[in-house]
């Protein structure tokens, strides 16, 4: 957790700062067109850090993680008539469901409060509701979004190397900012994003960040994932090929099972043959159902 963050520090950049200087490269590309393309990968949990993490650092590592800043619930008696916005921030490490909820919690939300109710008291509601409304979150243009909204989004902070391994697994070409890193880096395996590697050609639109020799990577196929290369990045749970052969399985056994039901069974089958620390979260498989499943999912 950052709790203090300083823009001095040259290891970590905002998603607004992020795109400002991508928009600065890209000729006819405005910053929002940018944010965007970020508002989708954050809301599509791509940036969550089971899903991206850092080469060489455990997914835990405050690298991993994307960090918000909102207001910690202040010590009793202290300044308690203070306004939400007014009250002590820190930054958090965070993922697309908690992002949701503090915005929330914020009114930094295109819509109302029940627009969104999904995301209130989350842990007791729907997680394939969960995951529609966040789907949505992604789909909703950033412009549409409150000022509020866009200002929190544009504030969340992530490592350099984080976005670096993000963009080369998207096939995206890397801007000066993220360009000084020696050649042997590695970055992120593309399929642990459920996109194509940047070799591959996918008709996906463009979206302000070409991909090199102008090939897009926006696609995702069935089966995404099922490689056994070796990964650019943060290896893969070990349990992740058994995963998805398992939902698979179950999914053509029943094709009307609940993804949130494909997930948790398929983990618990998952278990009889795996460690525990070798299997993802049952969030996580949901997350990924759509690369697991391809266009049935």
């Amino acid at each position: 957790m950052l709790d203090i963050f300083s823009p001095l520090d040259g290891d970590y950049i905002s998603f607004k700062q992020a795109a400002l200087l991508i928009a600065c490269e890209r000729p006819g590309i405005e910053p929002n067109d940018i944010m965007d393309t970020f508002k989708a990968a954050i809301f599509g949990s791509e940036f969550d850090h089971l899903v991206t993490g850092v080469p060489g650092l455990p997914p835990d590592a405050d690298a991993s993680w994307l960090h918000l800043r909102f207001h910690v619930p202040p010590p009793d008696n202290v300044s308690p008539d203070l306004l939400l916005e007014e009250q002590p921030h820190r930054h958090y490490g965070v993922d697309a469901f908690t992002i949701a909820d503090v915005l929330t919690d914020y009114k930094a939300l295109p819509g109302g409060l029940n627009d969104w109710s999904v995301f209130r008291g989350w842990e007791h509601s729907n997680e394939e509701l969960r995951e529609k409304a966040l789907n949505a979150l992604a789909q909703i243009p950033f412009r549409a979004y409150p000022e509020k909204g866009q200002a929190m989004l544009g504030n969340i902070l992530l490592s350099k190397a984080k976005l670096r391994g993000w963009m080369t697994a998207k096939g995206y070409a890397l801007p000066e900012f993220l360009n000084d890193r020696p050649d042997d880096t590695p970055g992120l395996d593309a399929a642990s994003l459920g996109t194509e590697s940047p070799d591959k050609p996918s008709s996906g639109k463009s979206n302000g960040m070409s991909p090199p020799s102008g090939e897009g990577t926006n696609g995702a196929a069935a089966g995404a994932g099922d490689s056994t290369e070796d990964v650019r990045g943060r290896p893969q749970k070990a349990a992740w090929r058994r995963i998805r052969e398992l939902v698979r399985e179950l999914h053509a056994a029943d094709p009307t099972t609940k993804r949130s039901a494909l997930a948790s069974d398929a983990r618990e089958k998952a278990k009889l043959e795996f460690d525990e620390k070798d299997l993802p979260s049952a969030n996580t498989i949901v997350r990924q159902m759509k690369n697991i499943l391809g266009a049935e999912g």
